[in-house]
């Protein structure tokens, strides 16, 4: 007769397991059993006697004992807001950066507080890849906890791109339970204000978020606002799903088939004009193109209403014509989508519904140090570059460039210097 509740040598065994830093995926193979055992379990079922351990073990015995572990190393105290306090005070110690406010103001009758963390590595990283470049901030939801059961988190991230590795290193963090614009300035200032950072970035990425833009502008004063750019992706998302509601073609028919194709290829003509606006030579050429495009669609008021009033008081953020200053190629947010991919489905796995300190050391334990790991391998000639498009163009170019006219752009001044 089967046990019901696991004996003292299998629990012992999981908890080896775990303490390893083996996941239920890695648990799982090893507890596979093969062809020849489930063959004589299939003819013997009705007559065992003891069933073998590997069949006991469930994917809820690992969860549990994985959730054990982290709370053990992760939990620094029983309160949840002390338990922040204290991994901000252990950061400060080793060179990092962290506060953590618990009385923003926002809404009346709301208590929003917000954390913010960067190790020693990170700061080095965004001193290194995002001052005088690019970074991309951006939230998700759905990873963790507040300090109460019910209380929904976001967790903000910057990430810039790694010139040494070409990918994306999330290199600061914030907790906040705040939909608001203040949680995100109070971080924004932190890094500023912080004599070991002074961050204040050329540009920003966002996804078109007026709850970003605000605070990016309450942040930075004007003689030191970044540039902010929306994200190519979110953008033209927004305006698609828009033209379906606004843009109608021109057929006479009332209903059927003929009038949704004739819609549709409306709304899709609507769409391709927009993104030969948006790529635009100079600025000059928008403008022009600007006139032409409202003076098409003045037959579907509704949508030259919404480009008229959404998208061109805010062109220097999406029309190419307005980005002079290098991007490193960087277009839309598919650094920091990618990150909140990865740590959901690689890092967190089962254990999304944690507390926000169980959160903190996925990111700064296993997260961070992953990273880092992937930036020396690199550095040591173990993995190679990541290339963007725009990398990948330049190569190119630089490739089909014949030997002689590259000796010919090569000017040897008099110090001896070759420039």
């Amino acid at each position: 007769m089967a046990e019901s509740r696991l004996p003292a040598r299998v629990r012992h065994w999981i908890r080896d397991r775990v303490s390893e830093g083996r996941d239920w995926k890695a648990i799982r193979n090893l507890l596979r059993l093969d062809e020849g055992d489930l063959e004589r379990l299939e003819k013997g079922v009705d007559g065992l006697e003891m069933l073998p351990e590997a069949l006991r073990v469930k994917r809820m015995d690992v969860y549990n004992e994985l959730r054990k572990q982290l709370l053990k190393v992760a939990r620094k105290a029983t309160d949840r807001k002390e338990s922040l306090q204290k991994w901000a005070v252990e950061i400060e110690e080793e060179g990092g950066m962290a506060a953590v406010k618990t009385d923003i103001p926002c809404a009346v009758g709301e208590a929003t507080w917000a954390a913010c963390f960067m190790t020693s590595w990170q700061k080095q990283m965004l001193l290194m890849h995002g001052h005088d470049s690019i970074v991309s901030l951006d939230a998700t939801h759905n990873t963790c906890f507040g300090f109460e059961h019910k209380e929904k988190v976001w967790l903000y991230s910057l990430v810039v791109r790694s010139s040494i590795t070409g990918r994306g290193i999330p290199a600061a963090f914030m907790l906040t339970n705040g939909e608001h614009a203040q949680p995100i300035v109070f971080w924004l200032q932190a890094l500023r204000r912080d004599p070991r950072v002074r961050f204040i970035p050329k540009q920003i990425m966002i996804d078109c978020s007026s709850t970003e833009l605000s605070a990016i502008r309450m942040a930075y004063p004007p003689d030191n606002l970044p540039t902010v750019l929306f994200c190519d992706w979110h953008m033209l998302k927004a305006m698609s799903d828009q033209s379906k509601k606004k843009v109608r073609g021109h057929s006479q028919h009332t209903r059927g088939a003929q009038k949704i194709a004739a819609n549709q290829l409306a709304q899709k003509e609507a769409r391709e004009s927009f993104i030969v606006l948006m790529n635009a030579p100079d600025q000059a050429a928008f403008e022009t193109q600007a006139a032409a495009y409202l003076q098409t669609w003045s037959c579907c008021p509704a949508w030259q209403a919404y480009i008229q009033k959404e998208w061109l008081p805010q062109r220097a953020m999406w029309a190419r014509a307005w980005r002079t200053m290098s991007h490193r190629g960087v277009d839309t947010n598919n650094f920091i989508e990618s990150w909140h991919n990865q740590l959901k489905s690689v890092y967190l796995g089962l254990m999304r519904k944690q507390g926000v300190d169980v959160l903190l050391w996925f990111l700064l334990k296993q997260c961070i140090q992953d990273h880092r790991a992937s930036e020396l391998r690199v550095c040591l000639g173990l993995q190679s570059c990541a290339l963007s498009k725009a990398d990948r163009d330049a190569k190119k170019h630089a490739d089909a460039v014949t030997f002689s006219n590259a000796q010919a752009l090569v000017v040897h001044d008099t110090d001896d210097s070759i420039t």
